[in-house]
């Protein structure tokens, strides 16, 4: 199976047309593709031949050779094939055509139809071609264009894992298919040349010819079972990837499984964390709400706190006349609540008003003007503040108490000589005088 150009004239020389032979010397050619110009070139020169061996059949069974070459490889996608021969054909169908027979020339004709119909060739390499035919018709100078082969649709790109296994693939169908081929030859040279029965033979070739055909196909034999080891070979090759594949995807089917399981578990512990703490949510939610208030239909809704004005119906503050900055400095005490009596007075010295609070805000204000001084009188310790019969005591010195009152007294006896009319004078005497001044003391009491 090794390539040289000796082995490929050989074979060309050894082709009939018939469908057999050119099969198999077209499947030898496609085995060796690495070398498709040096094989496209020795075919060109070898058809060009001017050698009375090659008449019109030859030079047919030739182009037929070409034919089943250039479509096997477009099958297979081996555009290589398609780019060479598209630059010979033309210049060949040129030389050629002229010296076909008559008969043959349609059969060219409807070669090149096959080729564009089925779009083995491009438009432009068709139009060359048939431009090599029609030019010799015609007696018109030839010049072909440049060719440009077809360019064929890259097939799917293969893993990295299968490249190495669809090369081992390929070389074994490329083998079976130059077995099947050389199979064919061996058993048509062998009812050709081994016949069971020699006296039924009439067309056998002499004995030194019949020698020499017996050599070729013992050789022919031996390149067919070479190729069947070869093919046994390719076949344990590829059924040991595909065992190794094959525990490939069965560790792989078990890694899946495992990733599945902890994919399993990871879910399960997010699903029971996300409710612990949905949990704890709701729960903050429920503490965070505060139950409303109820009011009872008779109650009456509640009163709003009147906000503070500057009315002069506000209650007084008490003014502190002993510092210089009363106006700056003013602090309002707190409001204290005490018990009406009636024998108890409150008074300040140092302010302006005098005011008494209880529960009825009762409020008596004395004015400065009409008396200078206020007279306290204290009760006894002993003393209870609901003694109804307490009457004050008379001090002891009351000529130093009228001295010393004298102003008040002189005041109070002018005022009420003229609230009783007539009654201006005075009775005179230490009778009259203890009276008014006991009068006068009942009511500052």
């Amino acid at each position: 199976m090794s390539f040289s150009p000796d082995v490929f004239k050989k074979k060309l020389d050894l082709l009939q047309e018939t469908q057999d032979l050119i099969v198999l010397i077209s499947q030898w050619v496609l085995f060796h593709h690495r070398r498709v110009k040096e094989l496209c070139q020795l075919w060109s020169e070898y058809t060009l031949l001017d050698d009375p061996k090659l008449n019109s059949k030859k030079k047919l069974s030739l182009l037929y050779l070409c034919n089943d070459v250039v479509q096997q490889a477009r099958h297979k996608r081996k555009p290589e094939f398609l780019a060479e021969f598209a630059k010979f054909l033309p210049e060949v169908l040129h030389k050629v055509f002229p010296s076909m027979d008559d008969p043959i020339k349609p059969k060219i004709e409807r070669l090149v139809g096959v080729w564009e119909q089925r779009g083995i060739f491009g438009g432009s390499d068709i139009r060359n071609m048939r431009r090599a035919i029609d030019s010799l018709k015609s007696g018109k100078s030839f010049d072909a264009e440049a060719p440009v082969a077809k360019v064929q649709p890259a097939g799917p790109k293969l893993n990295g894992e299968l490249v190495h296994l669809n090369n081992l693939y390929n070389h074994m169908t490329q083998l079976l298919d130059v077995c099947n081929l050389n199979l064919t030859q061996i058993g048509f040279q062998s009812k050709q040349y081994l016949p069971n029965d020699h006296d039924s033979q009439d067309a056998l070739p002499l004995p030194k010819i019949y020698i020499s055909k017996l050599n070729v196909l013992e050789k022919l034999c031996n390149v067919t079972s070479q190729n069947l080891t070869d093919i046994k070979a390719a076949r344990k090759d590829v059924l040991s990837l595909l065992q190794n594949l094959q525990r490939l995807l069965e560790d792989g089917l078990s890694t899946d499984e495992s990733k599945e399981q902890i994919i399993a578990q990871r879910l399960e512990k997010l699903n029971s964390t996300r409710s612990s703490l949905q949990e704890m949510l709701d729960g903050e939610d429920a503490e965070d709400e505060e139950a409303s208030p109820a009011f009872e239909k008779d109650s009456p809704p509640p009163v709003a706190a009147p906000a503070p004005s500057n009315d002069d119906d506000a209650l007084p503050t008490y003014d502190n006349s002993d510092s210089d900055d009363d106006d700056d400095d003013r602090e309002e005490p707190p409001a204290k609540r005490r018990k009406a009596s009636d024998s108890s007075v409150s008074s300040n010295a140092s302010g302006k008003k005098s005011v008494a609070f209880s529960e009825d805000i009762q409020i008596n204000e004395y004015d400065r003007e009409e008396q200078t001084d206020v007279i306290k009188v204290a009760k006894s310790d002993n003393e209870s503040d609901d003694d109804t019969n307490f009457e004050p005591s008379l001090p002891e010195n009351l000529e130093e108490f009228e001295a010393h009152h004298k102003d008040d007294l002189e005041l109070h006896k002018t005022q009420q000589g003229g609230s009783n009319g007539t009654d201006g004078g005075s009775n005179g005497g230490d009778g009259d005088q203890n009276a008014g001044l006991l009068n006068l003391l009942s009511k500052l009491s």
